[in-house]
């Protein structure tokens, strides 16, 4: 079976919309798990700490996964500055959740906050479905 023939199969089971937030989400989850210790592998010799690596991180990784979703998923033309601030919330919020969760667990574990991101990484992406499902992109 071809590439395309598995993609039009994926499309025709699974219907447009679930495919492409699954290849979406796909592509936000490895720019933001990869986003963090590639950033920290070339800042943290430089004497930069980590939270401040973190802070940058996600900044860009709330960016992109808003205009990824809005254009690709939800296929909305003209988002307003509310469903930015909406889709943003979440982040920040697990942002300041991780903020306080990161130095914690490393300190106490003494973990590779690496690893440790990538953990708290993980639990908020099975969060962040539901946020943008309902409460973002609700009229979609």
């Amino acid at each position: 079976m071809s590439m395309r023939d598995r993609i039009t199969f994926l499309f025709s089971k699974l219907g447009r919309f679930t495919v492409r937030y699954v290849l979406v989400g796909g592509t936000n989850t490895v720019i933001g798990i990869s986003l963090f210790p590639i950033l920290q592998t070339f800042l943290g010799p430089t004497g930069i700490p980590y939270l401040l690596t973190l802070c940058l991180s996600q900044v860009i990784c709330v960016s992109l996964s808003f205009f990824m979703l809005r254009y690709w998923v939800f296929q909305v033309k003209s988002a307003t500055f509310v469903q930015y601030l909406l889709h943003s919330s979440f982040y920040w919020v697990y942002f300041l959740v991780n903020l306080a969760a990161l130095p914690l667990i490393v300190d106490k574990t003494k973990a590779d906050p690496r690893l440790v991101q990538l953990f708290l990484s993980l639990i908020a992406m099975t969060l962040a479905f539901v946020w943008q499902k309902r409460f973002v992109f609700k009229s979609t």
